[in-house]
């Protein structure tokens, strides 16, 4: 309720640490009062939701910070919108639905432009880190694909 988060915010002022540059007083400030207000909704959670709760607070955070583009944030809830059938897979043990979400994070402007498409001209180093008990270890390589090189820890 608005009375609750109102209280948390002013507690979290008047007990969080001063600072006289006033950037660094609003960082502090918002540290304090994420984690207060974390904790805070935490003990009215089951443990179940406690992680998606903690997911959710941190994409907000990166998404105030710009740290996060929106359009990537979006396509990770919806999976991406497309009316278009996507081109024939690369190789077969590439899956019906990972290609079609492939497809369509293609589709987005920027670092994922034709996506689908790098991930085809590269397959064999896609295929390492498939067949990998530790994939990311194989993605973030330096034998790794060249696409993921661009990308964010976050992407």
């Amino acid at each position: 309720s608005l009375p609750f988060y109102v209280n948390l915010f002013v507690m979290n002022i008047e007990k969080s640490e001063p600072n006289e540059d006033m950037a660094k007083r609003i960082d502090i400030l918002n540290e304090s009062f994420r984690f207060t207000l974390y904790t805070n909704i935490c003990r009215s959670l089951f443990e179940k939701h406690k992680l998606l709760f903690s997911f959710l607070i941190t994409l907000r955070g990166y998404l105030a910070e710009g740290q996060l583009e929106m359009s990537d944030y979006r396509f990770l809830l919806t999976g991406g919108v497309s009316m278009e059938e996507p081109p024939p897979k690369p190789a077969p043990w590439v899956p019906e639905r990972t290609w079609a979400e492939m497809f369509r994070l293609g589709l987005m402007t920027g670092v994922w432009e034709k996506f689908y498409e790098k991930v085809g001209g590269e397959i064999d180093r896609w295929k390492a880190a498939y067949d990998s008990l530790e994939p990311l270890n194989v993605l973030r390589g330096a034998d790794g694909p060249e696409t993921m090189k661009p990308l964010t820890p976050f992407q």
